[in-house]
């Protein structure tokens, strides 16, 4: 007999198999069976011996309810951990505290709703828990953050057991505004005025004041309170770093995902995401790029339903600008942030009347307090304003500054002045990272004392966030200065550099591996500084350039963001000397990759050539077959010369070794010979390329020929082995957030349940891979969603739309050379509404389809 169920207070826990289905594949019925028992042993154990009452379970899912929060967190922590030691099993996990209704058939309510939600959106081996069990349970939980859960109104604060690393949350969206260390203190009357001009629809907002005034902090509060009417993105793009300002379209890309598109400015995408419905973009630490950037901002507020907040010591000078200026704390306000800050290092603040005067002193500017208040297990209130008093009025004097700006320089200085040597010397070698380093570059770079470093952020110099170090600008301006007048500061430069090209080119080998999705995050949050390093090689180094590049163009290629990757490359190879070596043809051969992206396929196969040629030079078998293989794309060269390229690019890939690139040029002969009708040989290359591929652990590619396959199966009329394939293939590219391949693999779904009847769902399925296809600028997978929203509508009976549907379709793959029709091989609904409607009217409707813009096709191809 089931014990009774929890009442009062319950937490409750879901978990779920992930990868089920390919796993019953991969094992067979027998082993599969076998480990899902070992796998609920496992989980019933672990949660009865914990207090849990096992509420339900279905299929490989289990639900599970408990008197504690504690208990629960145990419980999971216990399975997912035997889980990982004992076998191919892993579970995503979810936990949410909540007071239900109990009814005849159990618990109802909306916590189960969000338990069950929380779940869902986590990955294998990762236990996720609620704001509300979080608050219950005294372990250290790692906060990531606010997230928005399909049918649940209000978005969840969501934390993770242990500091594992996981792919983002399956949410509806994210947001990526960072989550302060410390609480926020007062402003209340600038929040709410902040929310009112949010909340009246002002496009663009720009909270002006000097630095350390606290903009920053302001702005990411004021876009936080605001989360809740946003729901379609709230994005934070740091500037602070960036010293080129035609890089900040790439900034803003980057972090909304926007990979750069074929045929269309960057802008283009940009926008289109910021127009698909109510967002927020938050540019901060803008002024440093002035008055260049204010054209690029401009160009954002084109996006209709966003608002853009700006950061910045300056306006920017635009129409329509609501600029904010931002005053400093008031009193009150400065003498609680002053209390609360030396409260959390674990002392008493003392002498209100020596806070007051210490904070008026200080301008009320919320960073000098913070510094001052760092010193205070050192020295009291008072004790540290005699010692600022003679600096603050020997600055004063001056006329030609903001005095608010004098105060905080001296605040700095002062605080500057009283470390110790080696705390001196570390803080202005932290200034060579433009854009903050983990703790393990620091070591490597600036030769830094853990115990030093530990010392500088006690003192509140630098900040962490995670495994990262980093200095508000502020005050990296100043430590810019010390590094500067440092006899060290070429050597130390020269350092960064080495460390960075060794890291891309340690991390471009784990982008084919295993380590992708590290990789790519660990690229992503570098670049900055990769470009600083790349910069410092090219001046003083050119081939070391070089061989920089030619490890960040697969990144490049990956993350969408081809003219950057271009740019640099053609500078490298320029300055550095012509002879052939194994990175200048990898240099040549990532350029005519991400110049064929880009569309200029003329140039792309010139640089190809080059590529081959100086691999061949150089002895890289390695590049040769990666040459060879996209070389084998280009129709020009006639059929038996593409097929016999595509063959050459095998052998060598077989004689260099390299399972990797093997996968990779067997799949793409695969691609070719099915283009060319031979389904038989390209499902034999393909399965090949799969197994290779995710043998080493390349999750892009092993998605990309599983969706590949599953196009192959479903030529054959096999549905059920295509659903298994695209089960798998966007699993995997959700694993690490590959927006190509779920687009692939959503529009390949698309076919399955347009052939299985199921039209419902086909629309779900061909509205998704367009809306993807929009996001990227990417005309095939768009023109084949369009033919299969044609066929869906063709299914309804409306011949009409159908064949407006067709002449899109054609029209928009016709640039890239795509032709859905000759591509799609079943057409099954489309020739009987084009008898209904006769032929005179489907051609007229097709040739109105044919005259769609882009936008206005993909509205028809959603628009029921």
């Amino acid at each position: 007999m089931r014990p009774e169920l929890p009442t009062g207070t319950v937490t409750f826990v879901f978990t779920d198999v992930e990868g089920s289905t390919s796993l019953l594949a991969e094992l067979g019925a027998e082993q599969y069976a076998d480990a899902l028992a070992a796998h609920r042993a496992a989980i019933r154990e672990a949660c009865t011996d914990n207090g849990g009452v096992e509420v339900d379970t279905q299929g490989d899912a289990f639900f599970f309810a408990f008197p504690t929060a504690p208990g629960a967190l145990v419980a999971a922590s216990e399975f997912t951990e035997r889980l990982a030691q004992d076998g191919p099993i892993r579970v995503r996990v979810g936990v949410h505290t909540g007071t239900p209704f109990i009814g005849d058939e159990g618990y109802v309510g909306h916590d189960v709703h969000r338990a069950a939600r929380i779940a869902a959106a986590a990955h294998g081996g990762q236990v996720l828990v609620s704001a509300a069990t979080a608050a219950l349970v005294a372990r250290e939980l790692t906060d990531l953050g606010e997230h928005r859960f399909k049918d649940l109104g209000a978005p969840e604060r969501v934390f993770q057991v242990g500091n594992g690393e996981f792919p983002a949350l399956k949410s509806l969206y994210r947001t990526n505004l960072p989550v302060p260390a410390t609480t926020f203190v007062g402003r209340g009357p600038d929040l709410d005025e902040l929310g009112a001009l949010i909340d009246r629809g002002v496009r663009l907002l720009t909270l002006t004041g000097p630095g350390g005034v606290g903009k920053t902090r302001l702005a990411l509060q004021a876009v936080a309170n605001a989360v809740d009417a946003f729901p379609d993105g709230v994005w934070w793009v740091p500037l602070a770093s960036v010293r080129d300002p035609n890089l900040v379209l790439s900034s803003v890309a980057l972090a909304l995902g926007v990979p750069e598109q074929r045929g269309r400015e960057l802008e283009e995408g940009v926008i289109d995401v910021l127009s698909a419905g109510r967002s927020i973009l938050l540019l901060d630490n803008l002024e440093h790029l002035l008055p260049s950037a204010a054209a690029k901002v401009a160009t954002l507020r084109a996006g209709s339903g966003s608002t853009v907040v700006v950061t910045s010591r300056e306006r920017l000078q635009l129409e329509g600008e609501h600029v904010y200026p931002v005053a400093p704390l008031v009193a009150a306000e400065a003498a609680e942030l002053f209390s609360a800050r030396t409260a959390a290092l674990g002392y008493d603040a003392g002498d209100a009347d020596a806070v007051d005067e210490l904070c008026a002193r200080l301008d009320n500017l919320p960073l000098a307090v913070e510094l001052a208040a760092a010193r205070t297990g050192l020295l009291a209130p008072a004790e540290i304003l005699a010692r600022l008093r003679g600096r603050l009025d020997k600055l004063k004097g001056g006329r030609d500054a903001d005095p608010r700006q004098q105060t905080l320089r001296a605040t700095i200085a002062w605080s500057h002045d009283l470390l110790d040597p080696p705390e001196r010397e570390l803080f202005a070698r932290l200034a060579v990272f433009t854009g903050g380093g983990t703790i393990e570059a620091v070591e490597a770079v600036c030769e830094a004392d853990l115990d030093v470093l530990t010392s500088l952020l006690d003192k509140s110099l630098v900040r962490r966030s995670g495994e990262r170090v980093w200095m508000l600008e502020t005050i990296r301006e100043f430590a810019s200065e010390q590094l500067s007048a440092s006899p060290a500061a070429d050597d130390l430069r020269d350092r960064h550099a080495s460390y960075y090209l060794a890291l891309a080119e340690s991390s471009d080998s784990e982008l084919r591996g295993p380590g992708q999705a590290e990789a790519l995050r660990r690229f992503a949050s570098e670049l900055e500084d990769l470009r600083v390093a790349f910069e410092r090689l090219l001046e003083r180094d050119p081939p070391a350039a070089l061989r920089l590049v030619a490890a960040l163009w697969t990144f490049w290629f990956m993350s969408g963001h081809f003219r950057e990757g271009r740019e640099l490359l053609a500078a490298a190879l320029e300055r550095a000397r012509s002879e052939p070596t194994e990175a200048r043809a990898s240099a040549l051969v990532g350029a005519g990759l991400l110049a064929d992206e880009q569309g200029e396929h003329g140039e792309s196969r010139g640089l190809l050539e080059d590529g081959l040629a100086d691999a061949r030079a150089a002895g890289s078998v390695r590049m040769e077959a990666h040459a060879l293989s996209l070389l084998s794309f280009y129709d020009a060269v006639g059929r038996d010369e593409q097929i016999r390229l595509g063959e050459e690019a095998i052998t060598h890939a077989l004689t260099s070794g390299d399972r990797f690139l093997l996968g990779l040029v067997k799949g793409n002969h695969g691609y070719l010979m099915a283009k060319f009708g031979e389904i038989g040989k390209a499902v034999e290359l393909t399965d090949e390329a799969y197994r290779l591929c995710r043998g080493v652990g390349d999750v892009s590619l092993t998605a990309l020929w599983l969706t590949n396959l599953a196009g192959y199966a479903l030529e054959a009329g096999n549905t059920a082995e295509a659903r298994r394939r695209l089960d798998e293939s966007l699993e995997l590219a959700r694993l690490i957030d590959d927006t190509r391949g779920i687009g692939q693999a959503l529009d390949t779904y698309g076919w399955v349940e347009l052939l299985e009847g199921d039209f419902e769902h086909a629309f779900s399925c061909f509205e998704q891979a367009a809306a993807i296809a929009r996001r990227l600028g990417s005309r095939w997978l768009g023109a084949d969603a369009l033919w299969g929203v044609a066929q869906v509508a063709a299914a309804g009976g409306d011949a009409e739309r159908a064949a407006r549907l067709v002449g899109a379709a054609l029209a928009f793959g016709g640039p890239a050379g795509y032709d859905p029709a000759a591509t799609t091989p079943f057409n099954p609904h489309l020739d009987d509404v084009r008898a209904a409607l006769g032929e005179q009217a489907w051609e007229k409707a097709r040739d109105e389809g044919a005259a769609l813009d882009l936008d206005a096709a993909l509205r028809l191809a959603l628009d029921r």
